[in-house]
């Protein structure tokens, strides 16, 4: 997917023109039917005012795990205020194309065919799916400062990444339930514990389980 291709559907679909906004919809109305790797962490849920769900709770449930972003490193005024301003409206995950290297042992993924979904779990899902912007590339482009402004900081990412923005409004304590679980995918370096929790998740929901050799991918 074209950066600026991406660029060009987050400005025309804040446009204040109303055929501007349906055309960069209808733009973007097949991206998200493919088949996409959603991580899921084994550690307890986020603490704090949203009570939010764990991710296995999620898994258990064959719903997707919305996250805050998170605020670290070196940090601006400008970069707060868009942080905060995303986290008031809205919660984020990010999708990878193809199984990613995992650099959390805490992490694993499960396989989801996003061609499976509803139509209504297709309307809340479509409208902000985006595949992800290089640093590179956001560095390269002034935004208004304006909500285009701070999607496009929520979407940063490598290329073979895609990010899910979701309204808060749409999601059960950061949780949306979806269809299109596929397969789970495990390593083997996870502990005897973790491992026993994944297939009995496995059983529980019907799906396969496929181990992951540390160092190498499975397809």
């Amino acid at each position: 997917m074209d950066q600026y291709q991406i660029i060009d559907n987050i400005m025309d679909l804040y446009s204040s023109d109303e055929e501007v906004r349906l055309e960069a919809l209808l733009a973007k109305k097949e991206w998200i039917l493919d088949r996409f790797y959603v991580p899921y962490s084994l550690l307890p849920g986020e603490e704090g005012m949203d009570n939010v769900y764990s991710d296995l709770y999620a898994l258990k449930n064959k719903s997707l795990p919305f996250h805050r972003i998170a605020l670290k490193g070196v940090l601006t005024k400008s970069l707060v205020t868009v942080v905060e301003t995303f986290n008031r409206r809205f919660r984020r995950l990010r999708l990878y194309e193809s199984l990613p290297t995992r650099t959390d042992k805490n992490t694993f993924y499960v396989l989801v065919d996003f061609r499976k979904i509803d139509r209504d779990e297709y309307k809340v899902l479509v409208p902000l799916f985006f595949y992800c912007l290089t640093k590179d590339v956001l560095d390269d482009v002034t935004f208004p400062n304006d909500i285009r402004k701070v999607i496009a900081h929520a979407v940063e990412g490598n290329e073979n990444e895609a990010m899910q923005i979701v309204d808060i409004k749409h999601l059960n304590k950061n949780l949306l339930k979806i269809d299109g679980f596929m397969k789970i995918y495990a390593y083997d370096d996870m502990t005897k514990s973790q491992l026993s929790t994944i297939k009995e998740l496995a059983k529980y929901l019907r799906l396969p389980v496929v181990t992951v050799r540390v160092g190498k991918k499975s397809k």
